[in-house]
């Protein structure tokens, strides 16, 4: 493994370079040149090495050490360069085409090596990567710079597109807190990761003109699948869900807080994907915050019931009926329909009917589900009322017969009671 460790460019970084520069205002050429030689036999080496690491290295720990032990020191070796560098030099690492002799391009040349070597690991071998590990000063200064520029572009198409101030605020928080980052915290891979998943994932969902839709609603889905964990964004959430439930009336609130807690549990997260990796996935928090509300709910529920309550003394009872809810939903609209119900509040009159009906398979019916049918056309349904309506009809014509038979005998008896004495 030890081979695998640029010996000649530690030994150049850590101590000859430092040593020339102070002895030498700038390098002898022929320096300059060999160095840069023997640099370049090193890197192919190095590059050797990691289509044979591949083979060689059965063991996954094993395997995982090397990788890990490779990227430290390429990082370390990169830093210890940088060092002497300001942010344009780091910037201009690529634009030496014949460069000058000077010890800041041999070191832009040195930096540029180390690089392209830590790229090549990190490709080949990316699920190795220490993610947790540090990232080199130059992709920070990298990263800044594109960051910096794509930011602008990016609040100037928010506003275009009509984005909330508050949405705004979340994007832009985490690349702002990157930019404004101390020089001295530790900005890992796993940061880095996601925050140019985010960028890209989010320039990505902006609609071509005339198709804008709810733009902060996609905005918001797309945050929950990048597992966008922070505080601020989640206490966003956890207040629009509040919001949403108390437009509802009161008893369709929890059975939405049930169908919400369902959509959250099967939310998917892309996978490695979470802005905190200390904090609880936003998944998990949304789970246990709809778990408590739909919890706390159930309680209040089961207190006992004031006669001013809803139900009052008829709490419980149910009229048990023949009717599906789709036939029972069609027929409260024939009736409102035909006039014979006059309430003009339909909700009510539904949430009336939900709580004291129950259908031929649902005990206790959703105040939802019997809205829905209300206002869809089903024909199915419309068949069946009509079955049970000819029913009723034939049913009362039946018991109007059974009368005037009895009615008639009646008469008849009548008739003939005199002519029974004779």
């Amino acid at each position: 493994m030890q081979n695998f460790l640029l010996p000649f460019c530690e030994k150049i970084v850590l101590n000859e370079l430092k040593q020339q520069r102070e002895l030498y205002p700038q390098p002898d050429r022929m320096y300059y040149m060999r160095t840069l030689s023997e640099l370049r036999t090193e890197k192919i080496q190095a590059v050797d090495a990691f289509h044979r690491l591949a083979f060689e290295l059965k063991d996954e720990t094993q395997t995982t050490w090397a990788i890990r032990s490779y990227q430290e020191k390429i990082v370390f070796l990169a830093d210890q360069v940088a060092m002497d560098m300001t942010n344009d030099d780091i910037l201009t690492i690529a634009n030496l085409e014949e460069p000058e002799t000077t010890w800041i391009n041999l070191c832009k040349s040195i930096l540029h090596m180390l690089l392209e070597l830590l790229s090549k690991v990190e490709y080949y071998f990316v699920k190795y990567i220490e993610l947790d590990g540090r990232i080199p000063v130059a992709y920070l200064v990298f990263a800044r710079h594109r960051f910096d520029m794509r930011l602008t572009s990016l609040s100037t198409a928010l506003t275009v597109a009509g984005v909330s101030d508050s949405m705004q605020e979340f994007i832009r928080h985490p690349f702002h807190e990157f930019l404004c980052e101390d020089e001295g915290r530790i900005i890992t891979y796993q940061r880095l990761f996601y925050l140019n998943s985010l960028m890209y994932e989010l320039c990505s969902i902006f609609p071509v003109a005339g198709d804008a839709g709810n733009i902060d609603a996609r905005i918001q889905e797309k945050l929950r699948e990048l597992n966008y964990n922070h505080p601020d964004f989640f206490a966003y959430c956890t207040s629009s869900i509040k919001a949403e439930v108390e437009s509802l009336p009161a008893k369709e609130r929890l059975e939405h807080l049930i169908w919400m807690r369902k959509e959250v549990n099967q939310m998917q997260h892309k996978h490695g994907m979470t802005y905190n990796r200390f904090n609880d996935s936003l998944k998990q928090q949304l789970q246990m915050w709809l778990t408590e509300e739909i919890n706390y709910l159930k309680d209040v529920g089961e207190l006992p019931a004031t006669d001013d309550t809803a139900g009052g003394r008829w709490k419980g009872f149910k009229v048990e009926t023949q009717f599906s809810v789709p036939q029972m939903g069609y027929c409260i609209k024939l009736l409102c329909d035909t006039g014979m119900f006059t309430n003009l509040n339909k909700t009510e009159l539904l949430d009336f009917f939900s709580e004291f009906f129950a259908s031929v398979k649902q005990p206790q019916i959703s105040a939802r589900s019997l809205r829905k049918n209300f206002y869809n056309d089903d024909a199915s349904a419309a068949a069946g009322v009509r079955d049970i309506l000819i029913n009723l009809l034939n049913q009362s014509k039946k018991g109007l017969s059974v009368v005037m038979i009895g009615a008639f005998s009646f008469c008849d008896f009548i008739f003939y009671l005199p002519f029974m004495g004779q």
